[in-house]
């Protein structure tokens, strides 16, 4: 299974999306992690060099990435 991370623009949005992927557990995601927006490119280019293959992301974060 790829490396899957989690880019999340709130904390609350954070926490429900950890909520849930743990009810699967098969599922063992790289990270799920609240960043902010500005952050969201450079986080994820740290996450690629750290081995991550798929990065997940929403709205405007996801346009950035």
């Amino acid at each position: 299974m790829a490396k899957t991370a989690v880019l999340l623009p709130r904390q609350k949005i954070q926490q429900m999306a950890a909520g849930l992927i743990a009810q699967y557990p098969n599922l063992s995601p790289f990270c799920i992690e609240y960043t902010y927006t500005d952050a969201a490119c450079q986080r994820a280019i740290r996450l690629q060099n750290d081995g991550c293959e798929l990065i997940l992301a929403r709205g405007l974060q996801a346009a950035l990435v």
